[in-house]
């Protein structure tokens, strides 16, 4: 078969380069911007390390100052804000709500792009959060130390799941929802979570994909490993489709009858995640609170909000300070 070639110049190439485009910001986007002193490099330079990163953890809420910035005596178990005590969902949530609490928190569109954007403030997140923590604590018996898999897409649920058990001080190990039931329940097993937490469907390219039933291959394939799930939440995502029980599995409740759950001061040092896996790489790591907001607390310096992600996989959801 022969293929037809025709010579472009690069000025005609160039015109569909419109990504290198340099836009400068307004001045007036650029003088409320975090970071403006441009000694900010001679502070946080080596010889200053560890003690300068004392600005960072200053801008966070500490239940207890820490007494060691940085313990390194036992390398490569590194210690961050020894003695601190400190809450991730508090700061991500709680700590905004005296200036910020009419400001969106969650700005999701969602895919099919004909359902309505969702605007959560930092006032209905708080509520949500706190709901879903109830929820968890009393419905499910979660506390301090306890070990949950969530297998969601990228949803408000899923930000909102995460910041619940980071309240509760609850570990948990979100798997890519694209993953097979068994790839969950290799998770499941490696974490030795009891409870699983996923939705009953959702939205990629088009196309209304089931995920609860990869929770009922996840709980099933985990079982055969040793490892019993005792409940399995399902957020229904896939509005007016059935639902289904299968393996037992429930659907999350209407939650608003759900009293509010007061965060707790966690060590710096208590992890709120967990990372078991990349890929098929065993990797089991956890992320303390401590050095995990420090590291997103240098992000709000460079970008102006704690955490701001744009997550692009199914559906886009903008978030900020979350």
């Amino acid at each position: 078969m022969s293929q037809n070639t025709a010579e472009v110049s690069e000025a005609e190439i160039a015109v569909h380069w419109q990504e290198e485009n340099y836009v400068n910001p307004p001045e007036r986007f650029v003088a409320q911007a975090n970071l403006t002193d441009k000694t900010v490099f001679d502070r946080f330079s080596l010889d200053n390390v560890p003690d300068c990163f004392k600005e960072y953890a200053n801008l966070l809420h500490w239940y207890r100052p820490w007494d060691i910035t940085l313990d390194a005596s036992n390398p490569p178990f590194w210690r961050w804000f020894v003695g601190g005590r400190i809450n991730a969902s508090y700061n991500c949530v709680d700590r905004h709500l005296a200036k910020y609490k009419n400001k969106t928190a969650i700005h999701f569109v969602p895919e099919p792009e004909h359902e309505a954007i969702q605007q959560v403030t930092y006032q209905e997140l708080y509520v949500r959060v706190n709901e879903v923590a109830a929820l968890l604590r009393d419905g499910c018996g979660l506390k301090k130390g306890d070990r949950v898999t969530l297998h969601m897409p990228m949803v408000p649920e899923l930000p909102i799941t995460m910041l619940a058990c980071a309240r509760l001080g609850v570990i948990h190990s979100q798997v890519f929802s694209g993953f097979s039931g068994k790839a969950t329940a290799d998770r499941i097993v490696d974490s030795e979570s009891r409870v699983l937490i996923t939705m009953d469907a959702y939205y990629r390219s088009g196309q209304l994909l089931d995920q609860k039933e990869k929770a009922d291959v996840a709980v099933s394939e985990a079982e055969k490993e040793g490892v019993k799930v005792e409940k399995v939440l399902v957020w229904q995502r896939a509005q007016g489709r059935p639902r289904g029980n299968a393996c037992g599995r429930s659907a999350v409740p209407d939650v608003h009858q759900w009293h509010h759950r007061k965060a707790e001061g966690m060590s710096a040092q208590h992890r709120w995640i967990s990372v078991l896996r990349c890929g098929n790489v065993e990797i089991y790591s956890g992320h303390p609170s401590g050095g995990c907001l420090l590291v997103h607390g240098r992000h709000r310096l460079d970008h102006g909000t704690l955490l701001h992600r744009l997550w692009t996989a199914g559906a886009r959801c903008l978030v900020g300070g979350v």
